[in-house]
């Protein structure tokens, strides 16, 4: 069984979260996997992918994507991929972030709508969305966008940063070299400052060379902290019209909704199942441990957009969505049945 393969990993982490997510399940089981390519010199010691040289047909057979819905994948494919290249080196390692986002999301269309409660009922998806953050070297790359409108018949776009397993696996006490721009932008300077890193129980140190580092007392995700204030940040600079050059005609769309005053939210959403379990040694479980701190940024942005000239077109989401969302039983969204039974068992 491929499962059997899972006791080589050597970080005991992703180790567990192989284990407890994967062993025994019949997609792995049934489908070839080996070791990923950590580089284009060696292979990873701490995940696995599906083998395969052209991925998009390897995701294609081995998740059994409908005939009639295999060009919006191969479209929404090349999307997810695009950049500098990691993005289509990484799509098909197993606990890839991307690949969970792509497979969700990908068949998002007006035959198959999305309802997200208090947002609205979507019908595209757009992936890999640039945004300009504090200068023309910094930029966002949002996972998913999401178009549709809300019960008023407003259009809506959501921006959606997806985690799979970051908020587990990337715990960490530190993050290091974050540009000293962002300590004078008008969107994040208040957002680094002293006071408000207090309430995270977070700290700035070095800042100096044009760089500053974020330290903790606590044990959490801290890069996804800084990854939502600079997702933040882009959707501030869109919302004043100040957009990084796109080259999709779908990515545009987003940015016609955006100039004609669609509503516009912000949310990270993230794997929940069995991963939201996992448990540190104070008794909180990993995502509970992210999930106060977002709760704490979220309420800080949403106080500063209502002292905005954006207070009533943008919102960020109070809390976190899980990928759960799929699993109700009132939710009309056809998920591919070899997604489900990979992700949900």
């Amino acid at each position: 069984m491929n499962s059997d393969m899972f006791k080589d990993i050597k970080d005991s982490k992703i180790r567990n979260l192989y284990n407890a997510m994967w062993e025994g399940n019949p997609i792995i089981n049934s489908n070839p996997i080996v070791k990923s390519n950590a580089s284009k010199e060696k292979q990873s010691e701490n995940s696995f992918s599906f083998d395969g040289e052209d991925k998009v047909s390897v995701l294609i057979d081995i998740f059994n994507i409908p005939e009639e819905n295999r060009d919006i994948f191969k479209t929404k494919f090349k999307m997810a991929c695009a950049g500098s290249g990691q993005e289509y080196r990484r799509i098909t390692t197993i606990h890839s972030s991307s690949l969970c986002a792509l497979l969700f999301f990908y068949n998002v269309t007006e035959k198959n709508p999305l309802k997200i409660d208090g947002i609205g009922v979507f019908t595209k998806s757009v992936f890999e969305f640039k945004s300009p953050v504090v200068d023309e070297t910094h930029n966002s790359c949002m996972d998913v966008v999401l178009i549709g409108k809300n019960d008023n018949g407003e259009d809506v776009v959501l921006f959606l940063e997806s985690k799979f397993s970051e908020y587990y696996t990337s715990v960490s006490k530190k993050l290091n070299n974050i540009s000293e721009r962002y300590l004078e932008n008008e969107y994040s300077k208040d957002i680094y400052s002293d006071a408000f890193l207090d309430s995270l129980n977070l700290s700035k140190t070095k800042v100096e060379d044009g760089s500053f580092d974020l330290c903790t007392d606590d044990e959490f995700y801290i890069g996804g902290i800084k990854q939502m204030i600079s997702h933040y940040i882009g959707i501030r600079n869109n919302l004043n019209c100040n957009f990084a050059e796109q080259e999709e005609k779908e990515q545009e769309e987003v940015i016609d909704l955006i100039r004609a005053g669609a509503k516009v939210y912000l949310a990270e959403i993230v794997f929940d199942a069995v991963i939201g379990g996992f448990k540190l040694a104070n008794g909180k479980t990993y995502k509970e441990a992210y999930s106060e701190k977002y709760e704490v940024l979220a309420a800080k942005l949403n106080a500063d957009i209502q002292k905005s000239d954006v207070n009533n077109r943008f919102m960020v989401m109070p809390h976190e969505l899980g990928y759960t969302m799929f699993l109700d039983e009132n939710q009309e969204y056809k998920l591919d049945e070899n997604v489900r039974l990979f992700y949900f068992g």
